[in-house]
């Protein structure tokens, strides 16, 4: 992996280096890595709108460049409103900078059956709870399994169960 790396670090171009340290980094749930590798590919494929995207759901996690991370959410929503993971992100974007009425607005434009899936779901309900909807959050946080996100999302899990929590009392 080390090897792989270094050789994307100097020839960002190499896509048999850039796919496995991306299933790697997956697989590790290493979402540090994850960001410097989506960071390296976003600075120079400006046109990967998933890289894109997904730099910004990491860095929205994780509290990195913000207003960087809004721009390629906003950027990957604009250039694709249909596709739902844009959609997400772009939503979990606007609840970050606490428009969590924009932020529903967005994500219900899913249809149900994929804001039930799992990795929809979190964020759903993470909008949910800021619109004080406790018992639609807890349905949809519900359908997610703490063990299968990265740390990052683990955090906002328990964050949402908390709001949960301090919404039904």
């Amino acid at each position: 992996i080390d090897i792989r790396n270094r050789l994307y670090q100097v020839d960002p171009n190499d896509e048999e280096s850039y796919t496995e340290l991306l299933t790697h980094f997956l697989r590790e749930r290493d979402s540090a890595n994850l960001v410097r590798l989506y960071t390296r590919r976003v600075d120079t494929r400006r046109d990967d709108y998933e890289a894109r995207n997904n730099l910004a759901l990491l860095s929205l996690l994780q509290n990195l460049n913000l207003g960087r991370a809004f721009t390629l959410a906003q950027d990957s929503f604009r250039h694709d409103r249909a596709n739902p993971y844009y959609r997400t992100t772009y939503a979990f974007a606007l609840l970050r900078q606490n428009r969590a009425g924009e932020a529903l607005e967005i994500i219900e434009a899913i249809p149900t059956n994929q804001l039930r899936e799992p990795n929809r779901a979190l964020y759903y309900a993470a909008i949910l709870a800021a619109n004080e909807r406790a018992e639609d959050a807890r349905a949809y946080l519900g359908l997610v399994r703490p063990e299968n996100l990265f740390p990052d999302e683990q955090r906002l899990h328990r964050t949402v169960q908390l709001q949960i929590e301090q919404l039904r009392n």
